[in-house]
């Protein structure tokens, strides 16, 4: 993840290895039986995941 200032409670890499999976699957898993239509996703989930932690945990 380049490009973007890091903050102090963004995820590691190694926490984010633990936690990418099941992100993954589930959303695998809501998209499975839906035809593949429409727009490929426009945001990393390691983003995503680092944007919700910092609203949610105070520095």
């Amino acid at each position: 993840m380049t490009g973007r200032l890091r903050y102090p409670g963004d995820l590691s890499d190694a926490h984010w290895e633990l936690i990418e999976p099941i992100l993954t699957t589930r959303r695998d898993q809501r998209r499975a039986g839906v035809p593949d239509i429409g727009r490929p996703p426009e945001h990393n989930l390691h983003t995503i995941m680092d944007a919700i932690l910092y609203e949610v945990i105070p520095t």
